[in-house]
């Protein structure tokens, strides 16, 4: 994943979810974070698997905030197995 990509998708899932400066002070500080990272050494890859996905991030950020942290599915594994949970809970 590029730093332009990771933000932006922060940025979408906070869109309208959070004020506009609270959107803009998250985004700015993961960016600050990456752009630190890179410029000490650490390799990219590694950066984007230690930070996770932005989806993850901005849900977190969302829950700080008191705000519904509904937002759009996670692919792969992760929905799949959110989906089975849910399904589970929902049979009982």
């Amino acid at each position: 994943m590029e730093k332009e990509e990771f933000l932006a998708l922060l940025r979408s899932c906070l869109s309208g979810r959070l004020p506009q400066g609270a959107i803009e002070e998250s985004v700015s500080y993961y960016e600050d974070y990456i752009d630190i990272r890179l410029r000490s050494g650490e390799e990219k890859t590694a950066l984007f698997t230690r930070l996770g996905d932005p989806r993850l991030i901005a849900r977190s950020i969302l829950g700080a905030n008191g705000r519904e942290a509904e937002l759009p599915a996670r692919p792969g594994l992760l929905s799949r197995l959110a989906d089975r949970i849910r399904h589970f809970w929902n049979s009982l």
